[in-house]
């Protein structure tokens, strides 16, 4: 029996966060085997595609030192907190290793983009492995290049399970009842690096666990689940006790950031457990997402931000830029105007702009009440229609004008909703 446990970078960023780490996967080792997919250390890929904008030189050369001591640092006082210099000596070697690779790497950024972008997570896979052994877990590494293959598909990247399954036997098979391995990266079809995009390491995590027959997938955060809005953004915004699996895939799509719309879309196809976890709090229940029968009511407001539009005819491409990617994201084909307005809308304009969509499953605030919401308050936005997310509204603002939007509709919609929600199908 074998769970997959994921870890966000936010999980990995300093002693403490790294310690609730080890003691929750250490209660699992003893149920199961345990296979656990990092993130890049919290910011780390942050860093990196800044570190990409930076023309050679010192400028340049600083960053990369700020990075690599920054690792280093990490490292040595986690072996002094852990008495365990020893088991250290072959994370600071590895550590040497990649920034030396680094350094190659930069020398031609366009052909080594992908082993740059990638670096963080190659980090913090060798610094957990480190952590483990010194507290005597006994684990095993697993280069994620070895058991993730993706192929190409009208410019999409898509899973190639058979040879996972294959590939991936080894983790199943052996005698570790823990290893470790990097999220966010694997080979494609001519057997190039490639990144799986915005928060890829929950695709990777769920593929691994598909790959590997898994029991269950975890995916840990320092949040205890699914909110009815970004709370980096919003002030106490509710936490969403239940949702439907269904809807759980709807909001990933429009920007609901707990975990990765690819990944649920390989466990919808594969019907495996999914729970979303919270290294603060272990024992909390968080979100708990139904995969059949019940589908709670649920009021969620999320926002992608930097969208393109594109109009073809009738319709609205949607594309964003995933974090550490250099290529557009098709969200939805068939957006439509919900006002023939064409000289105001934003994709005319040159506009940075956001996609804010409230979704509500149960009843929604007709699209007028939206705008009329906003523009009462100096924001202007453009509505549009979706038919690939059921139950939302969607809306197009200026990208600098989106946190106090998201803010003003979380009031109305959630905090105050008396006089504002219609019946959907009577909007």
């Amino acid at each position: 029996m074998l769970v997959v446990m994921k870890f966000g970078g936010a999980s990995l960023g300093c002693i403490d966060s790294i310690l609730r780490v080890v003691e929750i996967v250490r209660r699992q080792q003893q149920k199961s085997k345990v296979l656990v997919v990092v993130s890049g250390c919290g910011g780390v890929t942050d860093q990196l595609t800044r570190l990409l904008s930076l023309s050679p030189g010192e400028a340049q050369a600083q960053a990369v030192e700020a990075l690599h001591q920054q690792h280093i640092s990490l490292s040595l006082q986690l072996a002094r907190t852990l008495h365990a210099e020893a088991e250290f000596i072959p994370v600071l070697s590895a550590i040497r290793y990649w920034f030396e690779q680094l350094e190659h790497f930069l020398t031609d950024v366009e052909s080594y983009y992908q082993q740059i972008i990638t670096l963080g997570e190659r980090l913090s896979a060798q610094l957990m492995l480190g952590v483990f052994k010194a507290c005597s877990l006994g684990p095993g590494y697993f280069d994620a290049t070895q058991g993730i293959r993706v192929y190409r598909e009208q410019g999409e990247l898509v899973p190639d399970y058979q040879q996972m399954q294959q590939l991936c036997r080894e983790i199943c098979s052996d005698c570790h009842d823990l290893r470790v391995t990097e999220g966010f990266i694997g080979l494609d079809e001519g057997r190039q690096l490639v990144n799986l995009g915005r928060n890829g390491s929950d695709w990777s995590a769920a593929l691994f666990a598909i790959a590997c027959n898994a029991v269950r997938l975890e995916i840990w955060k320092e949040v205890h689940g699914l909110y009815s809005a970004d709370p980096r953004v919003v002030e106490a915004p509710e936490l969403i006790p239940h949702i439907a699996f269904s809807d759980l895939c709807i909001l990933a799509q429009i920007g609901a950031a707990v975990i990765h719309a690819p990944a649920l879309a390989a466990l919808s196809d594969h019907r495996l457990t999914l729970e979303l976890k919270c290294t603060l709090d272990p024992a909390h229940d968080g979100t708990r997402i139904h995969f059949c029968g019940m589908r709670p009511a649920v009021t969620v407001i999320t926002s992608l931000n930097g969208v393109h539009l594109e109009q073809h005819d009738n319709r609205l491409d949607i594309y964003c830029r995933d974090k550490a990617s250099t290529e557009l994201r098709l969200i939805s084909s068939e957006a439509r105007l919900t006002e023939a307005q064409p000289e105001h809308c934003f994709y005319y304009q040159g506009i940075e702009t956001s996609l804010i969509s409230v979704f509500d499953n149960s009843r929604l605030p007709a699209p007028e009440q939206i705008r009329q919401t906003l523009f009462d308050q100096g924001i202007a936005c453009q509505c549009l229609s979706v038919d690939k997310f059921p139950h939302s509204r969607c809306l197009i603002v200026a990208r600098d004008q989106v946190v106090e939007a998201l803010r003003l509709l979380h009031t109305k919609l959630v905090m105050q909703q008396a006089g504002f929600h219609i019946l959907e199908e009577q909007a």
